[in-house]
């Protein structure tokens, strides 16, 4: 894509991201894309929570994948230890009752 491509894209990208990310709360975002095609979606921010952590992958595209690699694997460990620490909860609401 171009520069001038991605400027172009621009408005009618955000529209969409604004309506995808309406009423919906994110901890964390990962953005892997290169420089042309950040320009697509250079503002997105303002429909997040100002809370909502963006990050941004860095370095050339095997760096890139390194860190959404390492991004997912610790999104799928606290997935894992929620489920976890619910299935306990359960556990112990159960007999208490």
């Amino acid at each position: 894509m171009t520069k001038e491509r991605a400027l172009e894209l621009r408005v009618n990208i955000l529209k969409e991201l604004e309506e995808f990310l309406k009423g919906k709360i994110y901890v964390e975002i990962f953005v892997n894309l290169g420089r042309t095609y950040l320009l697509a979606i250079e503002g997105f921010e303002v429909f997040l929570p100002k809370r909502t952590r963006i990050i941004y992958a860095q370095g050339k595209i095997g760096q890139k994948m390194k860190e959404m690699k390492n991004w997912l694997l610790k999104i799928d460990k606290k997935s894992q230890n929620g489920r976890k620490d619910k299935k306990n909860q359960r556990q112990i609401h159960t007999t208490v009752d």
